[in-house]
């Protein structure tokens, strides 16, 4: 997993390590062994970088263990988290033109 939390700093632009450690609210020193693999991600912390990177944490598993079952290389894996967010994206945006919408059909109607 420690590849997909890179892969997610660095596609969301937080340049350092110790950019991410801050909005994750834990040490840089840590943060660098998650990214090293040296530790392991905790359900908690899984939680809260799928908050900080607005991802389900679903998906990350997901990419994490595609990855390292070898199904894809780290450039696929970037490919699929951009995806995931034009997709996301895409969906709030739709959904914010069907609400909006809606508003300009109950106005018209009253």
């Amino acid at each position: 997993m420690n590849d997909i939390i890179k892969c997610l700093r660095m596609i969301n632009g937080i340049d350092s390590a110790y950019e991410a450690s801050k909005l994750l609210g834990i040490s840089k020193s840590y943060m660098c062994l998650l990214e090293s693999g040296a530790r392991v991600v905790t359900p908690e912390l899984l939680e809260k970088i799928a908050s900080v990177y607005k991802i389900e944490s679903s998906a990350i598993i997901i990419i994490s263990e595609a990855y390292e079952q070898g199904l894809c290389n780290k450039l696929e894996v970037m490919k699929l988290i951009i995806d995931y967010y034009s997709a996301y994206y895409t969906a709030k945006n739709n959904s914010k033109y069907e609400d909006a919408e809606k508003s300009r059909h109950k106005s018209y109607n009253k």
